[in-house]
């Protein structure tokens, strides 16, 4: 969640294109792999949850979408809201409606997540007959032709100014891959222990793979003016399900030795889902107070948002929490 606020901050305190700079081509192409980790860790966890067998269909949906359903709707409501009266944009539109169904800004994620959840519930049989191994190849299959299709529909059409990934990149087949590996690897509990033997292979392969990420993101830039693809490039994919793995295995091993900053850190873990929510709402009014302070923006400016946005955002959670505000975070 850290990462995910740091690069929303680096996107509020840089240029209009934000590929224009070779610090924020560095940062935003590190920083693809914080949504993957994300789904890992959610797929790696529904597994285990789903490991009894196929939960009933009603009790899972409800739980389902008022844990995340409702919360998608009413912050997409509430940033549609603030998005547009602070732009002077028009409310009621068919746009607008689309994005209070599949997620204003950030919260598409919880859009894919809904549909990956339900998905694997759909598929518990499956894999429980054919094994997780087979359906990891299927939806790395489809998540594989879902980038090369992105890559090259982005060299036959040229900058379609951020629509694929901001519509097609939705749904779930774009992340399937990830979603998936988290289930292979609760499934298949051996898997986890030999990743963190060969922590240095994987860490180079994260190297290697960035390195031909970057080049394709500086090529995308230097071409179209902008990240006009920068989680759908082929070149990334690599790269992404690398450096997510890695994460994971580092947080694993982490996680065994249990000292005081990794019990701090999960402590704080139950306020990762209101961080998500409400960190945007800080960053908008930090964007006003730097457009009429008339600063520059730029590293430091993108440093000092995210500080700031992720203070006052754990601490906004804490207080509605204490105060039991029955706000949806």
């Amino acid at each position: 969640m850290l990462f995910v606020v740091v690069w929303h901050s680096i996107q509020l305190a840089t240029t209009e294109n934000v590929g224009s700079a070779a610090w924020t081509r560095v940062t935003g192409g590190f920083l693809t792999f914080a949504v993957p980790v994300f789904l890992i860790i959610s797929g790696y966890l529904m597994q285990l949850s789903l490991a009894s067998g196929q939960q009933p269909w009603k009790k899972f949906g409800i739980h389902k979408l008022r844990r995340i359903g409702f919360p998608l709707l009413v912050w997409s409501a509430i940033y549609i809201v603030l998005s547009n009266l602070l732009l002077g944009w028009p409310l009621l539109t068919w746009n607008n409606l689309w994005l209070l169904f599949t997620g204003y800004i950030h919260l598409w994620y919880l859009f894919v997540l809904l549909q990956l959840l339900f998905l694997h519930n759909w598929l518990v049989p499956q894999i429980r007959k054919y094994g997780a191994g087979r359906i990891l190849l299927i939806a790395a299959s489809i998540s594989g032709v879902f980038y090369l299709f992105s890559s090259l529909l982005l060299v036959w059409t040229g900058n379609d100014h951020h629509w694929f990934e901001w519509h097609l990149g939705k749904f779930f087949p774009g992340w399937a891959v990830f979603y998936f590996w988290g289930i292979y690897l609760a499934a298949v509990p051996s898997v986890m222990p030999r990743l963190q033997r060969h922590t240095l292979w994987l860490f180079l392969l994260v190297l290697a793979s960035f390195s031909l990420f970057y080049t394709a993101l500086s090529h995308e830039v230097e071409t179209y003016g902008d990240f006009v693809r920068l989680y759908f490039l082929i070149s990334g994919l690599p790269f992404q399900l690398a450096a997510s793995t890695l994460v994971l295995v580092l947080c694993r091993k982490w996680e065994e030795r249990a000292g005081k900053l990794f019990i701090l850190s999960a402590e704080t873990g139950r306020d990762t889902f209101g961080i998500y929510l409400i960190h945007v709402v800080y960053i908008y009014i930090l964007g006003l107070l730097w457009s009429g302070l008339g600063l520059t923006k730029g590293p430091f400016i993108s440093t000092l948002t995210a500080i700031a946005v992720w203070y006052a955002s754990i601490y906004t959670v804490r207080f509605c929490r204490n105060r039991h505000i029955p706000i949806p975070l």
